[in-house]
């Protein structure tokens, strides 16, 4: 669900299977994501959303799921990127790391969740984690950009702009990706690379 439509299809999807079975936990988890990649892109709603789905999806994903990693992780990531719930997303992502240490995706999603709570020291090392889990990742861009993040509100912006490089290596103008590269930058006192960037954005 990396790109708009393909999203829109695969949220249509599991909310169709909502009604098939209102007790299955993986569904409400997948549709989590959808809504966290369709704002990350900034990727418009088809048709009038109720405020509140998401924040439905991530209850009754947690919910249904809560000895499920998968479940619990992508609901502690939404409710950390959706509004005020960094904390009680962040206790559901460590939840789903209690449950299963070896979970990529949720070290992915932890290292993103103690950037916001200012925590970048942790976030290196939690992203680090991810990286040694699952090298191959198709969507380690992804993960570099976190990275990037971490570095650069670790003061290490060298180490920033080389994580942002490493993913839009991967995915180019990745929209994650090209603002920290610039800011790093700049912070760096690299200003070709820093305009660089800035015009790739614009």
């Amino acid at each position: 669900h990396w790109h708009h439509q393909a999203n829109e299809k695969a949220l249509n999807s599991f909310r169709h299977s909502f009604e098939l079975d209102p007790q299955y936990a993986s569904p409400y988890a997948a549709a989590v994501l959808c809504f966290v990649q369709r704002k990350a892109n900034g990727w418009p709603a088809p048709t009038e959303e109720p405020a509140g789905e998401v924040f439905h999806f991530t209850e009754s994903a947690s919910e249904l799921g809560k000895s499920d990693a998968e479940c619990l992780a992508y609901s502690g990531a939404a409710l950390a990127y959706f509004g005020e719930r960094v904390d009680r997303g962040a206790g559901l992502i460590a939840r789903a790391l209690e449950i299963n240490p070896n979970f990529a995706p949720a070290w992915h999603y932890s290292g993103w969740t103690h950037i916001w709570i200012a925590q970048a020291d942790t976030a290196i090392e939690h992203l680090h984690r991810c990286l040694r889990l699952n090298p191959r990742d198709p969507l380690v861009f992804n993960v570099q950009s976190a990275l990037a993040h971490a570095y650069f509100f670790a003061g290490l912006y060298p180490e920033a702009m080389s994580a942002a490089s490493v993913a839009l290596a991967e995915r180019p103008a990745f929209p994650n990706a090209l603002p920290i590269l610039a800011a790093s930058a700049a912070c760096a006192g690299r200003t070709v690379e820093a305009a660089a960037a800035t015009a790739l954005l614009r």
